[in-house]
């Protein structure tokens, strides 16, 4: 990261608009991640064996690469200020919310207080 500075002669654009980011002004990184998820154990089949050769095959039809961006891939990009906050409102728009836990309701019953014993 150590290559994103923006100091004395390094022009650096916003990804998302192409805005020219002044020297010594602020920008931020963005990076993203996709790796895929886990599937079905292969170890559940009734026939492993078939399964993977069929897997195999129907790989042939994709390049490696191809193979390898379906399963990890990863970008990073430079933002400027305002192309920062529209993209973080519309990733945060589009996630679904993360859903937090209902507390219990409290019932309208009182607490019984118990009288305070001193130690003797």
């Amino acid at each position: 990261m150590s290559n994103m500075k923006n100091g004395p002669g390094r022009q650096i654009n916003c990804s998302l608009c192409s805005k020219l980011i002044k020297e010594g002004a602020a920008f931020y990184i963005f990076e993203a991640r996709f790796i895929s998820g886990a599937g079905e154990v292969i170890a559940d089949y009734p026939d492993p064996d078939k399964e993977i050769t069929s897997a195999l095959e129907a790989l042939e039809k994709y390049s490696e690469q191809e193979v390898m961006d379906d399963v990890y891939t990863e970008t990073t990009h430079i933002l400027c200020p305002g192309c920062k906050r529209g993209l973080s409102a519309e990733l945060q728009s589009r996630l679904a919310p993360q859903t937090k836990p209902t507390p219990k309701k409290r019932t309208s019953k009182k607490a019984k207080i118990l009288p305070f014993q001193k130690n003797k």
